[in-house]
């Protein structure tokens, strides 16, 4: 008999903004309410936050007499589509994978879940990206060097070997 765990649940805190890498993204027709983009989406960053993971949730609409679903104008899904560099008028599901957004947290009406929250869905500017590459590399250095063992100083006294010891009571 294998064991089984308990974990409580992790929520990232509302109101702070993170860099999202979409893990996955899928379209859910049967939700009960109405088709949805489903993005599930995966903390970037090296803080105590870095890797969470959650699937946020965008409304689509779906055309009454074709059926056809499309990204709604001014909509949650279409924030995500332009973070990621897509043109919403023709999205591509599968090409949103991999694509690295910004966006602030909020929680769920029931306070049980994460979600992107709506007007602060943006792209992570090319910029920023270099420099938070660049911060990286220069940790990465400093890590290095640090971690490098130090030799001995023969000069543990304090003072230069040509010149007098101090008195002490100076």
């Amino acid at each position: 008999m294998s064991r089984l765990g308990y974990r409580e649940r992790t929520l990232l805190p509302p109101g702070n903004f993170f860099r999202f890498k979409i893990a996955s993204a899928d379209i859910d027709e049967e939700s009960k309410f109405g088709a949805q983009l489903a993005a599930e989406v995966k903390t970037l960053g090296s803080s105590k936050y870095g890797g969470h993971v959650f699937t946020d949730w965008s409304k689509l609409a779906t055309d009454e007499d074709t059926g056809e679903l499309f990204v709604v104008e001014g909509g949650k899904a279409e924030e995500i589509f332009r973070a990621a560099g897509q043109d919403p008028t023709q999205p591509d599901i599968d090409a949103l994978v991999g694509k690295v957004i910004m966006a602030r947290v909020g929680l769920s009406e029931n306070g049980k879940r994460n979600r992107l929250e709506f007007g602060s869905i943006g792209p992570v500017l090319e910029d920023e990206e270099d420099y938070r590459s660049e911060l990286r590399q220069a940790h990465a250095k400093m890590r290095e060097v640090n971690n490098t063992l130090v030799p001995p100083r023969d000069d543990v006294g304090g003072y230069v070997e040509s010149e007098d010891e101090p008195d002490p009571t100076e």
